[in-house]
């Protein structure tokens, strides 16, 4: 036997003790091993990310494919010198999918999971894998703009509403490939078979699942008899009564924004339901393999099994879903000839289905200047400047020098009169309503903003509008603007308006003199704001405003913390509307509700559990913040 190690193309000898190739084959789950290397006298390095192969010659295909990981770079045996181990992760190549980053030209059509897929396989976001694909029973999907996500993302949308599986691995001839099918397809079969019953084993094609490890484990906690799907537009409850009589009555709620029409929305809600209409399955074993024999199973094949005792008394097909591959022994017992190989097995006709979370729904601005002018003459004016405007500037300071031969100064740098209060405003507009939307986060970095003059600190306000004119001053303050730094600010929902134009304002805490005239009695003719003369000052470099995104409800981390600690129930808060729904509640207790941070009594709200809302005794006044606590259900 002869096993060949490359790591970035260059032959290196790996120690059989450290040594786990695993590869993964279930949506997009990347497998991680690991394996040691010694280099003496520091001879070379490893990097994250180099290519990294493994081919036992004794057998055809290779042994496993991918890419270096993480590294702990150690003594290992050595006493001296610069000999050293790397102990080194290794990922498989479903890594790849999650590499690139979609752009320009990925914004999909309505088209069948099929095409998407092929036309993902024909672009470099792939991350050039060639592609083995089931083309028979496409399934529709809704037009998605997959800009700024990855191929791992447009491969879930596609598998879950379809029920497909996809998974990268590398063939028997080394190349690099997309497995996208579904998943009891006769596509990649291993010609393998195992069994628990000694007479059926051959060592040829039929080999001893090892007693001590295997076993099979039955997880309940995917049943479910109904499902509220919620989309893009609407939303559709599907339900199994046959799995409320085999099991209980058990329902989930699931929000999927990729989906926008009744018709994809129903397929995949049927989807979901026939994936959880049974306990989940996973078998695990271990199997001893010669170095000829070792790639004759591989992650993401098909196998049939055979265990009696763990209730499949006939050979029936199941799919490996992880593979992990060591030599057998270990330390001075390691064996150089076979390999123990340890398998996890999933039935074909349930692969479980997994909606990924929503993706972010963030948001660009647009600046503008806001302000209010008083002129030498004391003339009145209010003024927005558009996002063209020149190194902008936000404060308030004392304006118009008038020459002391006019205003009747001593003789010097004249008087000052009049005065100029300025907002800067960052407009942007808010996705249209959904119960789920809590409000916005948003990322300011005042690292730059750089205070002149005389100066009292300045506020992040927030303006359910575009800018205007008339608006300085405007706008609901949400906390104290950073300077010299960054921080993260949430605005609630109740603040915006959804579907229309917001703003961010960047406001400051003080105003000039205003209505005063004062003598300039030295030779000064710059800007008072320069050196803050008269409660004059600016702060010029604005913040950079980034991470503007839409804060979405997430029950799953609810529940974790037993339940939703305090978020806005979807209702206006108009100081007439006195309903709000609350997304995800299971209809239990407790249920609390705060009013500008103010706790009010159970006995001043009536919940309904059908409905799922609480109605207050009187509405909130116009703005307020309406925060509620309550017990939700998960969220996938």
């Amino acid at each position: 036997m002869t096993r060949s190690i490359l790591v970035n193309g260059v032959s290196r000898p790996a120690r059989l003790e450290g040594f786990n190739l695993v590869e993964a084959a279930h949506n997009g789950e990347v497998g991680q091993g690991g394996m040691d290397f010694d280099s003496e006298g520091a001879s070379y390095d490893i990097n994250a990310h180099w290519a990294v192969s493994v081919d036992e010659t004794d057998a055809p295909g290779m042994m496993f494919k991918g890419y270096a990981g993480d590294r702990d770079i150690k003594r290992g045996p050595f006493a001296t010198d610069a000999d050293r181990r790397f102990d080194l992760e290794l990922v498989d190549l479903n890594v790849l999918l999650g590499d690139r980053v979609l752009g320009t030209g990925s914004s999909r059509p309505a088209e069948t999971d099929v095409e998407r897929v092929l036309w993902l396989l024909s672009t470099a976001w792939c991350g050039g894998l060639v592609g083995n694909v089931g083309e028979y029973e496409p399934v529709d999907l809704d037009a998605v703009n997959y800009v700024d996500r990855y191929a791992r993302d447009v491969l879930t949308d596609a598998a879950d509403t379809a029920g497909k599986l996809f998974f990268a691995y590398v063939d028997p001839s080394g190349v690099n490939t997309l497995f996208y099918d579904y998943p009891d397809s006769t596509n990649y079969v291993s010609a393998a078979r195992l069994s628990s019953v000694l007479s059926d084993v051959d060592g040829a094609t039929t080999f001893e699942a090892r007693k001590p490890t295997l076993h099979r484990a039955m997880s309940g906690g995917r049943v479910y008899s109904g499902i509220r799907f919620r989309y893009t537009g609407g939303s559709i409850f599907v339900e199994d009564t046959d799995t409320a009589t085999n099991y209980r009555q058990r329902e989930i709620a699931i929000f999927d924004p990729s989906v926008t029409s009744l018709e994809v929305a129903t397929v995949k809600a049927n989807q979901f339901l026939e994936n959880a209409k049974e306990e989940e399955e996973t078998i695990e074993c271990e199997v001893d393999l010669t170095s000829a024999l070792v790639n004759d199973i591989r992650a993401g094949q098909r196998i049939e099994v055979k265990f009696p005792h763990l209730g499949i008394p006939d050979f029936d097909w199941r799919r490996v879903v992880r593979r992990s591959v060591a030599p057998r022994g270990a330390g001075d017992d390691v064996n150089y000839q076979d390999y123990r190989v340890t398998l996890e097995l999933a039935n074909p006709k349930h692969v479980p289905i997994e909606v990924e979370p929503p993706a972010p729904v963030c948001v660009s601005t647009s600046l503008y200047t806001v302000a209010n002018r008083v002129d030498s003459e004391g003339d009145f004016f209010q003024e927005l400047d558009s996002p063209t405007v020149i190194d902008p500037q936000f404060g308030s300071w004392v304006y118009y020098n008038i020459a002391y031969t006019v205003c009747g100064c001593p003789i010097g740098g004249g008087g000052w009169v009049g005065s100029y209060d300025v907002d800067v405003w960052f407009k942007f507009t808010a996705p249209a309503d959904d119960p789920d939307y809590l409000g916005f986060t948003v990322t300011i970095d005042g690292t730059d903003v750089d205070p002149v003059g005389y100066t009292a600190g300045w506020s992040v306000r927030v303006y359910p509008s575009a800018p205007a004119a008339e608006l300085f001053g405007y706008g609901t303050t949400i906390g104290a603007g950073p300077i010299g730094s960054s921080g993260t600010f949430f605005i609630p929902r109740s603040l915006i308006n959804w579907g229309g134009d917001n703003s961010l304002i960047c406001h400051p805490d003080w105003l000039c003199f205003h209505g005063a005239f004062t003598c300039n009695d030295t030779a000064y003719f710059g800007n008072p704001h320069d050196d803050g003369r008269l409660a004059s000052g600016a702060y010029t470099n604005p913040p950079v405003i980034s991470n503007l995104c839409v804060k979405i409800f997430d029950a799953a981390a609810a529940v974790e913390a037993g339940s939703v600690p305090g978020v806005p129930g979807f209702g206006a808060v108009d100081g007439v509307n006195r309903t709000f729904t609350l997304a995800n509640w299971t209809g239990g207790g407790p249920v609390g509700v705060t009013i500008n941070g103010l706790a009010q009594p159970s006995s001043s709200f009536v919940l309904d559990a059908t409905a799922l809302t609480a109605t207050l005794d009187e509405a909130p006044p116009s703005g307020a913040i309406v925060l509620w606590t309550y017990p939700a259900s998960v969220r996938t």
